[in-house]
């Protein structure tokens, strides 16, 4: 089924919950939905180990609620900062979705396209617009390519699972910085 052909078939079968010419005044914002579920499943984490934390590695591969909360984490993370850059790729979609072959007819586009469209983008402008708001993309690349990278390395394989010491070093000292400098 084509994109138009599957819009048909779930027509009258749900409800928006904005339309999208008010996507700036909506009710739910759903990049916070994400980020509570990665919070929750963030400290979820802990509790998988029921306190042993000075024998973590011991449990880390038979632990499966780890997993399960891991992955959660990293998804809703990803998805989060994902609804955040594309936020702001909608702001400013006159000059950075025009001529994109790889976006369709809503705009969408893909995590790693988004960012490295809304980092050409603030770096060719002298003076953008909300550059102040934008700042923070650019002292979070890094992390944010780290991110996506751990969300393919789960959704696309399902092969690797940062130990849970790692993973508390990474959102700890990355994400929620990044986390405090959108809101």
């Amino acid at each position: 089924m084509q994109n138009q052909d599957l819009k048909e078939y779930f027509n009258g079968k749900g409800y928006f919950l904005q339309k999208e010419s008010d996507i700036n005044t909506q009710d739910i914002d759903l990049s916070l939905v994400s980020l509570r579920i990665a919070l929750k499943a963030y400290f979820s984490t802990y509790k998988c180990f029921k306190g042993r934390l000075y024998n973590v590695k011991t449990f880390e591969k038979e632990t499966t609620s780890y997993h399960k909360e891991y992955v959660q984490c990293i998804f809703h993370f990803h998805h989060f900062a994902e609804l955040v850059l594309i936020s702001f790729l909608r702001i400013n979609k006159e000059e950075i979705f025009k001529n994109n072959n790889k976006t369709d007819e809503k705009h969408t586009i893909e995590f790693s396209l988004a960012l490295k469209n809304l980092i050409k983008f603030i770096k060719n402008k002298a003076e953008p617009v909300n550059y102040q708001q934008l700042k923070f993309v650019l002292d979070n690349e890094e992390m944010l390519r780290r991110l996506n990278y751990l969300r393919n390395e789960v959704y696309h394989q399902g092969l690797h699972i940062l130990y849970y010491e790692k993973l508390d070093e990474f959102i700890g000292k990355d994400v929620l910085p990044f986390i405090v400098s959108v809101t």
